[in-house]
């Protein structure tokens, strides 16, 4: 059977799933896809995987989030995460999934959601209320890195700041590598030039994963975009593959993450 086509974000009838059971953990993901839905004019459903009594829980959340509650669908799917996800986003052309992303260190359900998601996958801080302006654009320059920094960059509520940054530990020195600077080029001009986006170019030397969570905070980033994969196809064609940088961030970052694979790499 032929796979259903992934709407782009910026599509006028593309859906954001908001994966919640009704916890506080999943507050920013819930205010934020309110605010998303807003600016790109997108749908929303809420989906709950594996618990069935959760039907209360996420209204009383709703209601104690906003003062008009949105009346958005609530799909209670049966199940295991990889599945149940798959099945569902591809069933509705979604565009995006929205997680909550727990203090500390448990965020094991953060990383499988995005390891078995067929689409982008949007990682939320429970404080979060605003769209995001500064973004740290995480780049090895694979198909992952580049759909993630393409995803990250539409989501930015403008004025905006975007830092494109490549990591590695045989790096020298902060300005990119002639090599490097040209590919970052390459990226803007992917990207699309835009007045109200500042974009700018950066190189950090180190274990990947830390260097670039070194300069999330010192930039103030409120998102950081990641390959899911890097440039290993083999770990995103089989299914529940995430890189060990992408599990990194995702296990440490202070700020939303957006995780993304190409869908050419991902398995059928």
């Amino acid at each position: 059977m032929p796979r259903r086509p992934i709407l782009p974000i910026m599509g006028t009838v593309s859906l954001l799933l908001v994966a919640t059971d009704g916890r506080e953990s999943s507050a920013g993901a819930v205010r934020l896809a309110r605010r998303l839905a807003e600016s790109h004019r997108s749908d929303v459903e809420l989906l709950t995987v594996g618990d069935s009594r959760s039907g209360r829980s996420v209204q009383a959340l709703l209601e104690a989030l906003f003062a008009s509650p949105p009346t958005w669908p609530h799909t209670i799917a049966p199940g295991e995460i990889g599945p149940a996800l798959t099945r569902i986003s591809r069933e509705r052309g979604a565009s995006m999934l929205l997680v909550g992303m727990k203090p500390g260190s448990e965020r094991r359900t953060a990383v499988r959601f995005a390891s078995f998601a067929p689409i982008p996958v949007l990682v939320v801080p429970a404080d979060v209320a605003e769209e995001p302006r500064r973004a740290l654009l995480t780049l090895d320059f694979s198909q992952s890195s580049l759909h993630a920094a393409t995803v990250a960059f539409k989501l930015l509520a403008k004025p905006a700041r975007a830092f494109m940054i490549s990591a590695g530990p045989n790096i020298v020195g902060e300005d990119p590598e002639p090599h490097i600077a040209v590919l970052f080029d390459a990226v803007e001009n992917m990207l699309g030039l835009d007045p109200d986006i500042a974009i700018t170019q950066h190189s950090v030397a180190g274990e990947t994963a830390e260097a670039l969570l070194r300069v999330a905070a010192s930039q103030s980033v409120d998102l950081i975009s990641v390959g899911r994969c890097g440039r290993s196809h083999a770990t995103c064609s089989k299914p529940g593959g995430i890189g060990r940088v992408a599990r990194a961030i995702v296990a440490s970052a202070s700020c939303a993450v957006l995780i993304a694979a190409s869908p050419s790499l991902l398995p059928s």
